[in-house]
């Protein structure tokens, strides 16, 4: 894998420059630096004084790193150039040859952190070597494949691509739910994310199925990040196939019950007794907010004399009008 692989966006050309100049000022020439730079470069250099470099070789390679990081030109382009440019001055056992790397913050390098252990399976190795297209081709794939599973083991069908997803998360009759269908913000998410999921299989993986189309690395890291999201909304469904719910229903009622609570004072008993009398179970309540399809808000609200929630601001507010309260909300 290339050094710059990785670095887009990332690299501070500025601490580059002041490194390599300091690092080469006794093991190289003005000649030599002008000799290498115009047989990589194909622009001028251009002036960037700098009052803490001393050394006129030094200056010379910070201002050609400068002159480069102003160039027009697309980030991987750049970069390969500025390795280019290290990679002639230095020998090949040369520490600053990593210069590019150690610039760059090691948490922001590793973006792999960050997605779907299902995606990082099928695409990682692919994306580091450089085949972007066929990463991100093999992360929409991993997709299909799961919804395709989960369909034909529930109705039979054998789908495929869009038709597949169209299918799988209808709006008026979905195979997988994700949202509370009882209410029109729920309703709303569900076709939301069934258009999303078909429009990935139409618009990016069927393209680079069925085409050689080239993708830099950038793109192909959105794409990617996309595909994650995916595969993490997917995962809420994983809560029926587990066993925890008998079915969407089930789910849909508790997300719904759950939905419309607020406990004033930050009091959950009642909660709790009601769950347990609508036949929810302790583990179906955590796996919710385990899964991240709710979570807890905190309100502040108004409080009438005798302690209810005033939330249409009708009554005068006691002497401590204002209370701490949780809502817990649907995440979409």
């Amino acid at each position: 894998m290339s050094v710059v692989e990785g670095c887009e966006n990332m690299i501070h050309f500025r601490l580059v420059g002041i490194k390599l100049g300091e690092g080469l000022k006794h093991d190289t020439t003005i000649n030599e630096i002008g000799r290498m730079a115009r047989a990589i470069f194909n622009f001028p250099v251009s002036p960037h004084p700098l009052g803490s470099i001393t050394s006129t070789r030094s200056q010379l390679i910070y201002d050609w790193v400068m002159t480069l990081a102003e160039q027009p030109v697309d980030e991987e382009s750049k970069l390969q150039l500025l390795q280019d440019f290290i990679h002639a001055l230095t020998p090949v056992d040369s520490p600053l040859r990593n210069l590019i790397k150690e610039t760059v913050n090691p948490s922001e390098l590793d973006f792999w952190s960050m997605v779907h252990e299902s995606v990082v399976k099928v695409a990682k190795d692919k994306f580091e070597d450089g085949y972007h297209a066929d990463a991100v081709e093999s992360s929409f794939k991993e997709i299909n494949a799961r919804v395709k599973e989960v369909l034909r083991n529930k109705t039979g069908k054998e789908l495929d691509g869009a038709s597949l997803m169209t299918n799988a998360f209808s709006e008026k009759s979905p195979v997988i739910v994700l949202a509370d269908l009882s209410t029109e913000t729920g309703r709303n998410i569900q076709k939301g994310f069934m258009q999303i999921f078909a429009g990935a299989m139409t618009g990016i993986r069927n393209p680079h199925a069925h085409e050689n189309i080239p993708i830099s690395r950038e793109r192909a890291t959105h794409f990617i990040f996309l595909a994650s999201l995916l595969m993490h909304k997917l995962d809420c469904t994983g809560l029926i196939e587990q066993g925890i719910f008998d079915d969407e229903s089930q789910l849909s009622d508790l997300l719904s019950f759950l939905s419309s609570q607020v406990f004033p004072y930050e009091t959950f008993d009642g909660m709790f007794k009601e769950l347990a009398e609508r036949g929810n179970s302790d583990q179906q309540y955590q796996a919710v907010f385990d899964s991240g399809l709710v979570e807890y808000h905190d309100k502040m609200m108004n409080y009438s004399d005798h302690g209810e929630p005033d939330l249409h601001h009708t009554k005068p507010p006691n002497p401590i009008p204002h209370s701490s309260s949780i809502k817990i909300e649907y995440i979409q």
